[in-house]
């Protein structure tokens, strides 16, 4: 676990953030995406940590299913056209190249 992880989760808890799973991610995601939190000083990192949690906290116990959500966006994916990177390893039961 990383400095910037323990300090989320540690803020986290201290929110009291119950709820679903799915704005966690959310707010985890806005966390770390696009800023370079090496640098920054634990109170920066708690501070953007408590930012994002703030953020998404109201839609902890909100009435959204978010399987629903997730449902219909998979059901909408045009996989048949997706180009299978991999397909021909593990059709073929081979060891995927890393």
């Amino acid at each position: 676990m990383t400095r910037e992880q323990a300090i989320f989760f540690e803020t986290m808890e201290d929110l009291d953030c119950d709820g679903s799973l799915e704005p966690l991610f959310f707010a985890y995601h806005n966390f770390i995406v696009g800023v370079n939190l090496t640098r920054a000083t634990d109170i920066e990192i708690h501070r953007r940590a408590k930012e994002c949690l703030l953020r998404y906290k109201p839609l902890l116990n909100s009435s959204i299913c978010f399987y629903d959500k997730r449902r219909d966006i998979i059901d909408h994916l045009d996989l048949d056209s997706a180009e299978w990177e991999y397909l021909d390893y593990i059709r073929d039961g081979r060891e995927i190249p890393v």
